[in-house]
């Protein structure tokens, strides 16, 4: 699958709206919550084949404390170890047949995950939704903010960062310039309005003491390097998306390379040796551990280099670090299929260029 997939997939999660767009439906939780004929904690007892047991522990509204539960695949749960608690939101369908969404114990909170419905898959923004607020927005009444304390961190400026406090709606993670979504392992956030907006990436938000999540980010969506470059994109000017310049020499035929970042692609790396500036991940160990790109007019052949480079929106942000460091690194080139591990034929040179 191609890394710049992931890329696509996360401009994709601030494009809210209340009806299916190709197979994603979204819906807002404070909808979700309200119109559900199930709100329950469940207690997870057994899996088995994919279908998790429960039993129900705590009820907003649907079945009595002590019902047992059933969780198909559908729902998109996963592997849920024995005793772990899920939140589980299910709508009646014809029938006997429902749609259910479950939540991840997070806790102060419930992380909602992508599930299969009867119309596609379902993500709820925020993603996440507060225990205090569950019995509320159950109700059809509004819930407290969330507060969210955002640091930037900028590959370029190590020691400096940038430090955002938001309040987004707990019903759909709205801000008016700003947006919240929070997946199963990752929180996004996009700062500003059309044309004039950054992207950004992290980790899950931890509580803090006095009740305002906190999480360190990353800039993706332009991926911006300086505060100076923040603040350009924030005000809808063109920043440097150039991370590293030099050459690569394949069986002694040397080649001009740059490295970019595309707002829609992610990483590029641009050469005529190659079939795709966008880097591949398969299946492969080697495509798992390095750089790799399709070798031009050889189907099925791949040029890999580099070291342990995380798969991922920060990607660009890691490569940058690691070029900023050393000012000009040289790694060896290997060619190979998806299932063997090839031969070194060359190596590419590359020098860091910083930020305008």
């Amino acid at each position: 699958m191609r890394l710049a997939l992931t890329w696509l997939a996360l401009s994709a999660l601030f494009v809210l709206a209340e009806s299916a767009r190709g197979d994603l439906v979204e819906r807002s939780t404070a909808q979700t919550l309200k119109n559900a004929n199930n709100v329950e904690l469940v207690w997870v007892t057994g899996t088995e084949r994919g279908v998790v047991r429960a039993t129900v522990i705590h009820s907003w509204r649907g079945r009595k404390i002590g019902s047992p539960v059933r969780l198909d695949s559908e729902v998109g749960v996963g592997q849920v170890p024995v005793g772990r608690r899920l939140l589980l939101v299910c709508t009646q369908l014809v029938g006997t047949r429902k749609d259910c969404i479950a939540g991840r114990d997070a806790g102060s909170y419930y992380v909602f995950k992508y599930s299969s419905i009867a119309h596609g898959t379902v993500q709820i923004p925020p993603g996440m939704v507060e225990k205090r607020a569950i019995p509320l927005l159950t109700q059809g009444k509004a819930a407290p903010e969330l507060c969210v304390r955002a640091r930037v961190q900028l590959s370029d400026e190590p020691t400096m960062s940038r430090l955002f406090t938001l309040r987004f709606s707990a019903s759909d993670g709205k801000k008016q310039h700003a947006r919240l979504f929070v997946s199963e392992g990752h929180t996004h956030l996009r700062l500003g309005s059309v044309g004039r907006s950054v992207a950004l990436w992290g980790g899950l938000p931890r509580r803090a003491r006095d009740g305002c999540y906190e999480l360190s980010v990353l800039p993706v969506a332009p991926f911006v390097r300086t505060r100076k470059a923040l603040r350009n994109a924030l005000a809808g000017k063109r920043t440097t998306t150039v991370i590293a310049t030099g050459e690569m020499t394949l069986r002694n035929t040397r080649t001009p390379v740059r490295i970019d970042v595309d707002p829609r692609r992610g990483l590029r790396l641009l050469s005529p040796a190659l079939g795709d500036t966008a880097p591949y991940q398969s299946h492969s160990p080697l495509t798992k551990r390095m750089l790799t790109f399709p070798k031009a007019k050889h189907k099925g052949r791949y040029l890999s280099f580099g070291e342990k480079l995380p798969r991922g929106p920060d990607l660009a942000f890691r490569l940058t670090r690691i070029l900023r460091e050393k000012g000009t690194r040289t790694w060896p080139v290997r060619e190979h299929g998806i299932n063997d591990a090839g031969k070194v034929i060359g190596a590419i040179q590359l020098t860091f260029v910083p930020s305008s």
